[in-house]
């Protein structure tokens, strides 16, 4: 049984996975212009969004975990979708939780990479490192939000 109030997009979902999705569907708007930023000079600014995105993306991970044990695991969070034992769905959520994890960890690696070189005469020579790994990050984390609004819908609403 879900120990957390229904959520506010009218579907059999929690509170925090509504807040999960629209945190996950908006990441990649937000990296968009976090990037925008950074070619426009505003490195600090860049830095700053991402550093904050990463907290909020781990404090969601962490709030999400403590919500399927707390919930009797991730089947009970799922009860009454058409797709709970479908073959299908199942590598569907197995697919986006690697995409994820790789996104993510490399994601933070990448921050920390760059924090320990991050220069005040910006963007520094290991610019093309960074740009490089960042169009794979903003990649996988465009597909995490595809896969992950997908694994909504069949989880929560069909």
């Amino acid at each position: 049984m879900n120990w957390l109030p229904m959520g506010f997009l009218g579907t059999r979902a929690d509170f925090l996975m509504d807040v999960i999705l629209v945190v996950i569907l908006a990441t990649p708007f937000i990296l968009i212009k976090s990037i925008q930023w950074v070619r426009s000079g505003q490195h600090r600014k860049h830095r700053n969004v991402q550093m904050s995105l990463i907290v909020v993306i781990m404090l969601a991970v962490i709030l999400f975990e403590l919500n399927v044990r707390l919930s009797g695991g991730s089947g009970s969070l799922i009860e009454g979708s058409a797709y709970q034992n479908h073959t299908g769905f199942k590598w569907l959520l197995f697919f986006h939780i690697i995409v994820a994890v790789f996104s993510f960890s490399s994601w933070v690696g990448l921050a920390w990479w760059s924090h320990k070189r991050y220069q005040s005469s910006l963007p520094g020579l290991s610019r093309h490192v960074h740009k490089l790994w960042g169009k794979l990050i903003f990649s996988g984390v465009s597909l995490t939000a595809i896969t992950g609004g997908a694994v909504y819908y069949l989880g929560f609403v069909a």
